[in-house]
């Protein structure tokens, strides 16, 4: 019993080690609300759109022209704090022209994920545009996975560690001398 106790208290350790280290480890870019990022990236997308309409015909502009972030500025207004943000965070836009609505691309350049509950990963290379969605960069779905479970590993362990804790609690209720005697009783 004593090596089993051993034993336990050693894998106990290891993965309150591997949980300390994996939150104070560096790692991807981290956010807390995957929604709010989402709708605040997908709206920055969408202004920048409409800024390019109004840049195209208050300079009388083609639909092949594409503007530069600096001549769209004067048209964001306040939502150009929104898209320093996300520049300052990676993230960079690709503008497009006029031809196509909302074509505009936002491509994440660091591993992205999220802190709250078991969160999805977006790779560095993974780009988001209102007309086509999330694009995930070529690593392929099964690397995406991959790394996926890689950012979700502080999850198992703590798994892992609820586990241990539980059946040592349960074999210790089970095998406790009052139980033992209730076990063999007609």
């Amino acid at each position: 019993m004593r090596k089993v106790f051993c034993l336990n208290m050693v894998v106990a350790l290891a993965l309150l080690a591997g949980i300390l280290f994996l939150s104070l480890g560096p790692g991807p870019w981290v956010v807390d609300k995957e929604k709010a990022f989402d709708g605040q990236l997908h709206n920055s997308l969408y202004y920048l759109d409409i800024a390019k309409y109004a840049w195209k015909k208050d300079n009388h502009k083609t639909q092949s022209d594409i503007p530069t972030l600096n001549e769209l500025k004067p048209y964001l207004g306040t939502n150009m704090n929104r898209i320093e943000r996300f520049k300052s965070l990676g993230i960079t836009y690709t503008i497009t022209n006029t031809a196509e609505r909302q074509s505009d691309i936002a491509t994440v350049t660091h591993d992205l994920c999220f802190r709250r509950g078991p969160h999805r990963l977006y790779p560095a290379g993974t780009s988001y545009c209102i007309h086509t969605g999330w694009t995930y960069s070529p690593l392929g779905i099964q690397s995406v996975r991959a790394l996926s479970i890689e950012h979700n590993l502080d999850y198992l362990l703590e798994a892992a560690f609820i586990m241990l804790v539980a059946g040592n609690v349960l074999a210790f209720w089970i095998k406790k001398p009052g139980n033992a005697g209730q076990a063999h009783s007609p």
